[in-house]
């Protein structure tokens, strides 16, 4: 069973999703421990970021930036169950008409759409996630997802990220390697998706 949803939200005429691993991942359940060095300060630095441009009245005039911020535990699954919260919007704004209550009347409940996700941390959850947002044409931007795989624009089209592809890490590597005329080299690599396309 997944734990008890975590979410922070902040009023807005555009609202911008956020995904971020808060948590660790644990093995006997979804969400471990508080993640203070990453997961927090990346939190705070995406809150930080929209009330400094919310305070910037000539930057968007007349626009405030809101955010659904939600924590994916380092999980991709539950990441990605997390990331279907940034399309109810979308989906509920389709056809409202359809939904009716026992007395007639139309909901109440009225999700905002969100504009874009930043997020997540993780390649293997920002691909779960990018999946799923492409099918409403939602950009996602991650700040940490390395892997060489986003970086095929026909299949993800939407997603794009502030930090290079694991593809330059290797390249810089090769050439310190070059550089230094290294004749004999041992590789070291997690059994993960990311230190084993870094190995190939």
């Amino acid at each position: 069973t997944w734990p008890d949803r975590k979410v922070v939200t902040m009023d807005g005429d555009l609202i911008l999703g956020g995904l971020m691993m808060v948590h660790e991942r644990h093995n006997d359940v979804v969400c471990g421990p508080i993640m203070p060095q990453g997961g927090v300060q990346a939190l705070e630095a995406m809150l930080y970021t929209l009330d400094f441009i919310n305070d910037q009245v000539d930057f968007i005039p007349g626009v405030r930036l809101g955010a659904h911020i939600l924590d994916d535990c380092d999980k991709d699954t539950y990441g990605l169950e997390q990331a279907v919260d940034f399309i109810k919007g979308s989906i509920s704004n389709i056809d409202d008409g359809e939904y009716k209550c026992r007395d007639g009347t139309s909901p109440e409940i009225h999700y905002k759409v969100i504009s874009g996700v930043v997020g997540a941390a993780s390649s293997v959850t920002s691909i779960q996630v990018a999946n799923l947002l492409r099918l409403f044409k939602i950009p996602q931007v991650s700040f940490f997802s390395t892997s060489p795989e986003l970086s095929n624009k026909q299949r993800f089209e939407f997603f794009s990220r502030t930090i290079p592809s694991d593809h330059y890490q290797v390249k810089a590597m090769v050439e310190i390697v070059k550089n230094l005329g290294w004749s004999y080299v041992s590789i070291i690599y997690e059994e993960s998706n990311y230190g084993i396309k870094a190995f190939e």
